[in-house]
């Protein structure tokens, strides 16, 4: 009887040290598994250095799309940390919500809550057409008569033309400005200046190359505004702070434009707002026998010789990735920015 009840004993406490032993080893996995996990935060976690690095392995990983800023002084570039999580270069930037800013080989890290590229109505835009993927090609357009496209910046009205590949707002000023300092007889790049002037907006690529009057094809047009060609004095591309409109602007813009020729463009047959705003003003592209293109009193495209003291609309570059202080684009509660 004794027997028995000592064997009984023995093996209940043989099942209860098993028991405490799975228990033990149960817990020790799981503070085993606890440690690893922040081993693995910590090995994971994305600190400002990383987010630096990676926005340099995403620039040089894009050499079509920034070769032509790459190497030039004082630039700005901007990339979206968003970009940088969908490149999978950091696994997330819930602590870097914002941008990294690379100016002169030196990036930073700029945080911003809310930016204005994520409340910008995309139904009130369409597709760039002719996008060739370059930096400042425009990937959306702004069209028609009215669309909701004022945006206040610097306590001034603009309307955005188009948002290109490097999420920069291309901005037309609503007030008209007289520039001095045009350019010279048989100087076709009127815009090569001794001194670069600083205006509101910051350093941008900008398409000015000639563009023969005879010209009726929306792809040619584009393509001779931004390249080297045999009619081009010097380079079309310049990197400044502010430009003019181009021809092709004014044709993108309007729902229906039908024209044989540049000059048979008016406010009739290529209506939009921009062809609108643009009375008596001159645009940025060359034309022959060393004359450029203006809209006149009757919102007509004519060529005209270079004068100085012209009146002009100045267009300039914003970041997309600025901080959106409210508006909606609609000319009583315009887009604004901080």
């Amino acid at each position: 009887m004794n027997s028995k009840r000592f064997t009984i004993v023995r093996y209940s406490v043989i099942g209860l040290a098993i028991i405490m032993l799975l228990g033990i080893t149960i817990y020790q996995n799981r503070e085993i598994k606890a440690e690893e996990k922040i081993i693995e935060n910590k090995v994971n976690e994305v600190t400002e250095d990383i987010v630096l690095d990676a926005t340099k392995v995403y620039i040089l990983g894009k050499p079509d799309l920034y070769q032509d800023v790459i190497s030039l002084n004082d630039f700005e570039i901007r990339v979206n940390t968003d970009d940088l999580v969908k490149e999978k270069l950091i696994d997330n930037n819930n602590n870097f919500k914002g941008y990294v800013k690379v100016l002169n080989d030196e990036g930073a890290f700029i945080s911003v809550d809310n930016m204005l590229i994520n409340n910008i109505n995309d139904k009130d835009y369409v597709l760039g057409i002719n996008n060739e993927q370059d930096l400042y090609d425009l990937k959306y357009i702004y069209v028609g008569d009215d669309p909701k496209n004022y945006i206040k910046y610097n306590d001034k009205m603009y309307r955005i033309i188009g948002i290109t590949n490097s999420n920069d707002l291309k901005l037309i000023d609503e007030e008209n400005t007289i520039e001095e300092n045009f350019g010279l007889s048989g100087d076709i790049n009127y815009l090569k200046k001794k001194e670069e002037l600083i205006d509101e907006g910051y350093k941008g690529i900008f398409y000015v190359g000639y563009v023969r009057s005879k010209s009726n094809d929306i792809s040619n047009i584009m393509k001779n505004e931004k390249r080297n060609n045999t009619y081009t004095v010097g380079s079309p591309k310049l990197v400044f702070s502010f430009s003019y409109p181009n021809i092709s602007d004014i044709i993108n813009s309007a729902n229906e434009c039908t024209y044989n020729s540049l000059t048979d463009i008016n406010i009739n047959n290529c209506h939009s707002y921009l062809i609108n705003m643009l009375t008596n003003t001159y645009l940025s592209n060359a034309a022959e026998k060393n004359m450029l293109y203006m809209i006149n009193e009757n919102n007509e495209l004519i060529m005209t010789k270079l004068e100085k003291n012209i009146q002009v609309k100045k267009v300039i570059y914003v970041s997309a990735l600025s901080k959106y202080l409210g508006g909606d684009g609609s000319f009583d509660n315009p887009y604004v920015i901080e």
